[in-house]
């Protein structure tokens, strides 16, 4: 299945359905579920980011977010250029994204954070797992 491994705390932003908009400079063709890796590293200063508004309100205490795996799933259903999109999105996805011109934005909808993480090796890009997946939910964006 397609993967994309995010920083946290944006990987269970997105696991957790707070961040619908996944901004990146590449547009993808990929249309469906993709699930949500994150990365085994967090910065000092993502560290920090968890603890400001709106961060603070959706990650809870940074220090226990799951590094190295995947934290969930997504469904890719389109993508827009930013700038079509950052005049019509409320403050805390444009707080979670980087809506700078040029970009893409990628919407995400039936977030599912998995209750056990599945630890593996993420990769740049966009990337396929193989291994076992929990059942993933139907609609219900």
């Amino acid at each position: 299945m397609k993967t994309i491994t995010l920083r946290q705390p944006w990987a269970t932003l997105m696991a957790r359905g707070y961040k619908k908009l996944e901004t990146r400079s590449w547009a993808t063709k990929h249309r469906g579920p993709l699930l949500i890796h994150a990365s085994k590293q967090i910065s000092k200063a993502d560290l920090e980011l968890c603890k400001i508004y709106p961060f603070n309100l959706f990650v809870g205490d940074p220090g226990k977010l799951p590094l190295g795996c995947i934290v969930g799933a997504v469904n890719v259903t389109d993508v827009h250029r930013t700038e079509d999109v950052v005049v019509s999105i409320n403050g805390r996805e444009r707080a979670f994204g980087d809506y700078s011109e040029g970009r893409y934005a990628w919407r995400c909808i039936n977030a599912q954070e998995f209750a056990d993480p599945i630890y593996t090796k993420g990769a740049l890009s966009l990337w396929d797992y193989s291994g076992q997946l929990p059942d993933l939910k139907g609609d219900n964006s």
